[in-house]
């Protein structure tokens, strides 16, 4: 143990030794407050003329000294397990900060209030002196618990207000802008898209990188394509040059899917750098969809082949000296999970609310070392700057991951329902930073303004043992006719029953779809039910159903589950019928091979080496 970890340790286990190491400016103006008379200037004596008020008949009298905000913060570090306490942690869970007083500037003196008797700090943190908290305890009632607040529902708009300093007049200018805010339903586009792309990657449509296993730009594009409803914003189109931002949004479901399904080992890279599904992805793909997603996400949320806090491109330094100082991907994720866990099923919350849950209940952190990490250049960039109080760091670095995470990987797998607006201007808490003045976002994921934990979240998260499709509100009206086609009738299809029809039915224009076989057949693979579709339509069609349709639907559902997917299997063909009735009758490969045709034998893909090697036991060789 070093000189000044041991020092440090002392100063936290007596308020004696916490005084002594505090400088002398800060002594002197507590001796001030407790009008203290030392035997000299000396901060030893200051010292010593102090702590007679820490005995139990006059601590008391000194606590109820402290406003209200200040007994807060003196029971969040006296309850916290290592007794500290962070000034941004405490603002974000009561909306305000603990008033410690001014420390000295270029002019003036420095302050000091009540506060500072009771809360220290040393070269790493704030903290409250063991024996002072054990005494404060027998009084100091534990804090009260973060209260969430969420709403059934969500305003059609965003308020954005930017703040723009006119050169003409010498003052600052306020704009008000009304954002109108994107709100998405996911789970439904989930059940449909992670079988899709599954099926993508089977087909060898799928190529990423060996070295960052991410997807190629071609790739992105080619999961896009399959995806219900897209991405969350639209990609880049490289034939058109962009004028309004120097700043392209780029994929966030495209490229999630190919991350998370690499990372749940469903799909592996192979030589010629295209990703297949592996003997697991072909399991599941006669697994129901939820299934898959709950599977995906719990397999993500321990794997680190690739860490998502690269997605935020403005951070620098995350492989340089800065990658030492990242706390672990497993415990950041943990921590976003179990935020995730703390939300209310079915209800919206702001993101900011969401911040206080993951900063204050779960203390989720990114680095122990913000020095490394910078943005544009690391000398005048660094994070690690004392910013005045003007910039929380937290919502910039931690904030920025969350969000991340939240809109990425959490939304992609259809765990909770997103609100959002384009990046562009939508969080400004990152200006105060060196070199960012021509930044219109910091990441892409700036746009995301409320979530909502559904119940395929609340599934995923092993908060219910089962899952139940989310009932598709009546909206629209419709009118089934026995051709199978679905005419709409008055208002337009809103787009959760859209979302929904369309896993089911193609469109051939924007009033009138079709049910689709293959559409159909899919779905009912994902996990959905002919008894959900049928209610679906019958609420929103007066008339009974057409026996047509009623017939066709049965049909589907019958002959969706005709087929059984066993495996990959590897094809051998023998030189003449006797040799394959031979090996297919020998007691030592007959269990590791089946017929095929006349000739041939196949092998699953997991017994193939065993059969091969019990080939060349009885004889026989393979080329």
């Amino acid at each position: 143990m070093s000189f000044w970890m041991k020092e440090d340790k002392e100063s936290r286990e007596t308020v004696k030794r916490a005084l002594e190491r505090e400088g002398h400016d800060t002594v002197k103006r507590l001796g001030e407050l407790l009008a203290v008379k030392p035997k000299s200037r000396r901060k030893v004596d200051i010292v010593e003329a102090i702590l007679p008020y820490f005995e139990d008949s006059k601590l008391l009298d000194i606590f109820n000294r402290l406003d209200e905000t200040q007994k807060k913060a003196v029971a969040e570090a006296v309850y916290h397990p290592k007794n500290e306490f962070d000034d941004g942690r405490f603002k974000a869970k009561y909306g305000a900060a603990a008033d410690f007083g001014k420390p000295r500037e270029m002019y003036g003196e420095p302050t000091a209030t009540f506060l500072r008797l009771f809360i220290y700090r040393d070269e790493v943190s704030q903290f409250v002196p063991a024996d002072l908290s054990e005494k404060l305890k027998n009084f100091v009632a534990p804090p009260e618990k973060l209260k969430v607040n969420s709403h059934a529902e969500l305003p059609e708009t965003f308020t954005l207000s930017e703040v723009n300093f006119n050169w003409r007049t010498k003052q600052q200018e306020v704009k008000i802008k009304e954002i109108p805010l994107t709100a998405l339903e996911t789970e439904l586009a989930a059940l449909g898209d992670v079988n899709a792309v599954l099926r993508l990657v089977d087909a060898g449509k799928i190529a990423a990188s060996d070295k960052t296993f991410q997807p190629s730009a071609a790739s992105v594009v080619e999961i896009t394509s399959v995806l219900q409803g897209g991405d969350f914003y639209e990609l880049p189109d490289k034939n058109k040059k962009r004028l309004d931002y120097f700043q392209e949004i780029g994929a966030i479901k495209g490229f999630a899917w190919a991350m998370l399904l690499q990372a749940a080992k469903l799909a592996e890279l192979t030589a010629s750098k295209k990703l297949k599904l592996s003997d697991d992805g072909r399991k599941f793909l006669s697994k129901p969809a939820p299934e898959i997603l709950r599977y995906v996400w719990q397999k993500w949320l321990k794997t680190t082949f690739f860490d998502e806090l690269r997605r935020i491109d403005s951070i620098k330094g995350q492989t340089g000296k800065g990658k030492s100082g990242l706390i672990g991907i497993k415990p950041r994720r943990e921590a976003v999970n179990d935020s995730l866990k703390k939300c209310p099923v079915g209800e919206w919350l702001a993101i900011d609310v969401f911040f206080q849950i993951a900063r204050v209940d779960f203390n989720l952190t990114v680095s122990r070392n913000l020095w490394e990490l910078y943005v544009e250049e690391h000398e005048y960039g660094s994070f690690g700057y004392d910013f005045g109080g003007g910039l929380d760091k937290w919502l910039v670095v931690e904030g920025r991951y969350a969000l991340c995470v939240l809109f990425e990987y959490a939304a992609t797998l259809g765990l909770i329902d997103v609100a959002y607006i384009p990046p562009y201007g939508a969080r400004r808490d990152f200006k105060e930073l060196w070199g960012v003045d021509d930044y219109e976002f910091f990441s892409r994921y700036d746009g995301l303004m409320f979530l909502r934990l559904n119940n395929l979240g609340a599934f995923c998260l092993g908060l219910t043992d089962s899952y139940e499709p989310p009932e598709v509100a009546v909206k629209s009206s419709l009118s089934i006719l026995p051709d199978l086609t679905i005419k709409v009738i008055g208002e337009r299809l809103a787009a959760d029953e859209k979302l929904f029809l369309a896993g089911f039915a193609e469109p051939e224009s924007e009033d009138i779809w079709r049910l689709s076989r293959s559409r159909t057949v899919a779905a009912f693979e994902s996990g959905q039910t002919i008894t959900a579709l049928c209610e679906f339509l019958q609420k929103r069609d007066e008339q009974e159903l057409p026996p047509t349709v009623v017939g066709f639907l049965r049909e589907i559902a019958k002959r969706a589950g005709a087929l059984k997917d066993k495996g990959a299997a590897r094809i051998f063909e023998c030189e003449t019928a006797k040799i394959a009735d031979e090996i297919a009758g020998h007691a030592q490969t007959k269990k590791l091979c089946f017929r095929v045709g006349e000739k041939s034998l196949g092998a699953w893909t997991e017994t193939e080496t065993l059969f091969r090697e019990s080939v060349r036991k009885i004889g026989y060789g393979l080329k």
